[in-house]
């Protein structure tokens, strides 16, 4: 009975919504510069925010399409190398351009103070806050992390929300507590349910 519900669950996966493109043997060619060749664990982990990342620098630049593409070009030209690409940092420097707090104030589902509040906690003393990026202190890190993060999701959803709205639905949901979103969870969630449902399409 469970294996027949899977095999139906499955079979009703859609095909990917986005071409990204993906060129594999540019970033075999990256994780070999950056992992042990006998670890296929830490290869598939590489490979995998490879993916990701050009995921994100697809539906970033697509976005941006009839604007200013400066940033597209700094970015890629950034974190390519010998003409190959590291999609992971170029992918996340497209997400990081231009002023991603600036763009997410005002929004209904962007609540910067309670974001704030949350990023004010007190974190444990064993563990080292993050260095401040540009000046900004840990927990004003946190928030520009968070509005990346937050347009990072609906960039994701927007994409892929057709074919699976309800599962980042379940990560608004899940990440949302006395009406706050924890944006840096959400987005993570959503890019995991995309991985999730295109690994699944692998048992069709």
């Amino acid at each position: 009975m469970l294996l027949a519900a899977f095999t139906l669950a499955v079979q009703g996966i859609a095909a990917a919504p986005v071409d990204i493109g993906f060129d594999r043997a540019m970033a075999e060619k990256q994780c070999a510069a950056d992992v042990e060749g006998d670890d296929l664990d830490a290869r598939i982990e590489c490979l995998d925010y490879q993916l990701r990342g050009r995921r994100l620098w697809v539906l970033f630049a697509a976005d941006r399409a009839g604007k200013d593409d400066a940033d597209s070009t700094a970015c890629h030209s950034r974190w390519t190398e010998n003409g190959v690409t590291d999609w992971r940092m170029a992918g996340s420097c497209l997400t990081e351009a231009g002023e991603p707090l600036a763009a997410a104030r005002g929004k209904r589902d962007f609540d910067e103070k309670g974001l704030g509040a949350l990023c004010a906690e007190p974190r444990d003393p064993n563990i080292a806050p993050p260095p401040g990026t540009d000046g900004r202190t840990p927990a004003e890190e946190c928030l520009f992390d968070n509005a990346v993060d937050y347009r990072v999701f609906h960039v994701l959803e927007k994409a892929y929300g057709g074919a699976i709205g309800k599962n980042f639905a379940y990560c608004r949901r899940n990440w949302t507590e006395d009406g706050v979103t924890n944006w840096r969870m959400a987005e993570l969630c959503g890019e995991l349910q995309i991985r999730a449902w295109e690994r699944l399409a692998d048992w069709r």
